[in-house]
């Protein structure tokens, strides 16, 4: 819900921020093309660096309509995952549209003021140049046209010079960081192993998700199979274990376990064992001759409750009993019991 708040107030913010440029650029666009304008320029002296500044505001006001466009396609995919990724995006995208506006207010401001002393008007020549030189050099670190002569090199192909310009400055520090970021990987993972590897830590995450099934299993009582179920004498779970089998076995058992499609279960034989842990196993994954699998229908309490139940039913004689079927199976003398009260 917090991630939720602090993306629409970002987004929000990103729109109101995308408005006021808009709307700025259209006041610079509009005070540019005025006869006021003009005016202020045709009391000064046009200098090259002017110009640069004339021309960098009319490129911001006619962006107006760009970052207008960029605001419905922003709008159209938004969608609803608040995710830390998309929270940190949004952030980057407020600063940057406040950085914009607020030099695009600084050049607004230089520009309304450009009649009034000369030397003021020097002072913005100047204050474009460093700016500019500045970004230059963040960038590029590039010589400047002028001074391109210093740094010409021999080589030459159809009429092409090459300059021997420094690398850009973001790409040299960007290598520095992916050596330091290198350096770091290595002592972390291959010489003082702080962190797993992406071996390691995939198995430790498949160790901690079969630890967390299984306490969820034990604490569901999930977790009974043919190897560690026994007999349940209590008689709720002998009643669960009874509406169980008149729902869905009766059909082939008949009522009381006389047998029909399937064999008389009263009897003493047998056709894959009569101990519970054979009657749990032979419901759960099913027999060759039409048992079905029910391991997907029921749990392994459910199962559990079934085969006890069904244990219960030896020696009831019921009508109509189908014929013995399988081989003799004799009652061990003791036998495991959970008694659940």
């Amino acid at each position: 819900m917090e991630n939720s708040a602090l993306f629409w107030a970002l987004l929000v913010t990103a729109f109101i921020l995308i408005s006021s440029i808009i709307s700025h650029g259209r006041s610079m666009k509009a005070f540019i093309k005025s006869d006021a304008f003009k005016q202020k320029l045709d009391n000064f002296k046009k200098s090259k660096t002017l110009k640069t500044v004339i021309m960098l505001m009319a490129y911001v006001a006619a962006s107006s309509s760009v970052l207008a466009q960029e605001a419905e396609i922003a709008e159209e995919v938004t969608v609803s995952f608040y995710t830390s990724e998309k929270i940190y995006v949004l952030l980057a995208i407020d600063i940057t549209l406040v950085l914009i506006m607020v030099y695009q207010q600084i050049f607004f401001s230089k520009l309304i003021n450009i009649d009034k002393k000369e030397e003021e008007t020097v002072q913005v020549e100047a204050y474009v140049k460093q700016t500019t030189s500045k970004i230059s050099n963040i960038l590029t670190d590039a010589v400047p046209v002028e001074e391109e002569k210093n740094i010409l090199l021999d080589h030459e192909y159809d009429g092409i010079k090459e300059l021997d310009n420094n690398l850009p400055p973001w790409w040299k520090y960007g290598f520095y960081i992916s050596i330091a970021a290198s350096v770091i990987y290595l002592l972390n993972y291959h010489v003082f192993k702080i962190s797993p590897l992406q071996e390691e830590e995939y198995a430790i995450n498949v160790e901690e998700a079969e630890q967390e099934v299984q306490a969820y299993l034990t604490a569901q009582a999930l977790n009974v199979d043919e190897n560690t179920v026994v007999m349940l004498n209590d008689a709720s779970d002998i009643s669960d274990g009874k509406i169980l089998y008149d729902k869905f076995c009766i059909a082939c058992h008949k009522e009381g376990g006389a047998g029909d499609v399937g064999p008389n279960l009263t009897d003493d034989y047998w056709i894959h064992g009569g101990r519970i842990n054979d009657i749990f196993k032979v419901i759960k994954y099913g027999a060759q001759n039409g048992m079905k699998s029910w391991k997907d229908d029921f749990t392994g309490v459910q199962i559990q409750q079934i085969s006890s139940y069904i244990k219960t039913l030896r020696g009831t004689n019921p009508p109509n009993a189908k014929e013995a079927q399988g081989e003799l199976y004799m009652e061990e003398t003791t036998t495991d019991t959970l008694n659940v009260e």
